[in-house]
This record gives C-alpha cells, sequence and structure tokens, in this order.
C-alpha cells in the first residue's frame, strides 16, 4: 500500500515540477532560485511535513528537468529570512505568530513568507522576470 502511494507521490510531483518549469521555460526564466527548508523536519516536524512532502525529491527534480530546459537553479539557504522588517530592513520585529512578523516600529504584521521573499530578493539581487542567454541578449542585465 504505502509503495503504491509512494508512486503517485513521485508521479505527482514529477508533473507538477515539469508543468512549473516549462511555464517558466515560457517565461523567459534562465536561472531559478530555490529556498532550501534545512532542517525542517527536526523543526515543528508533523506527517505533513515529514512524511508527505519529499523535499529532496522535490528539489533532486526541480534541478534535473530544469536542466533539460537550460535553466540553472541556485538553491538558497532560508534561515533567517523572515526576522528584518521589509519597510525597514532592519531587525526591527519578531515572528508573533505561525507565518505573521510584526513589525514593532509601525505597529504592522506582515506574512512571514512574503517577509522572507523580500528580503531574499534585496539580498540577492533577483530580477523578477529575466531571459533567456541567446542570440542578441545581453547576459544578466550587462550593457
Amino acid at each position: 500500500m504505502y509503495s503504491r502511494w509512494r508512486r503517485q507521490m513521485k508521479s505527482h510531483i514529477d508533473g507538477k515540477v515539469r508543468q512549473a518549469v516549462e511555464w517558466l521555460y515560457s517565461a523567459g526564466v534562465s536561472a531559478i532560485k530555490v529556498g532550501h527548508p534545512k532542517n525542517i523536519a527536526q523543526e515543528n516536524g508533523n506527517f505533513n511535513n515529514v512524511q508527505v512532502w519529499t523535499y529532496g525529491y522535490l528539489l533532486k527534480r526541480i534541478g534535473e528537468v530544469a536542466e533539460e530546459y537550460g535553466i540553472t537553479v541556485i538553491y538558497v539557504d532560508e534561515a533567517y529570512t523572515s526576522s528584518k522588517c521589509p519597510l525597514h530592513g532592519e531587525s526591527c520585529g519578531r515572528r508573533i505568530e505561525r507565518g505573521l512578523f510584526k513589525c514593532k516600529k509601525l505597529n504592522k504584521v506582515f506574512n512571514a513568507d512574503l517577509v522572507a521573499c523580500n528580503i531574499l530578493i534585496t539580498l540577492l539581487g533577483v530580477r523578477v522576470m529575466g531571459q533567456r542567454p541567446g542570440p542578441g541578449l545581453n547576459l544578466c542585465g550587462e550593457m
């Protein structure tokens, strides 16, 4: 029973990863930065994030399928990404609840995942939509 469920889960992950990478390729993305949730099984582990969602397999498939399309995959450490305020860029707030970040200066509450994305975008210099390298295209925005 477990092996059948496992095959179904892998098939579902394979299909969704391929669908996502094909969409990214058609949108002109040349690099994907993927957050790596280190030690998630050790911290607040439960059935849904330890047994059901296999991060290692998901990350492996993203790398394999992206390579088929010539897209570079960069794995990013997510540690401490939701600890700085997206408005100030300072550590003026903290996580008040699972999934929420509160800025103490402005007394505003933000979604912690969006705060983390904002920090990653500013720290890593991520372009939201880049162009694939090719004839006539400049690499990394260089002129």
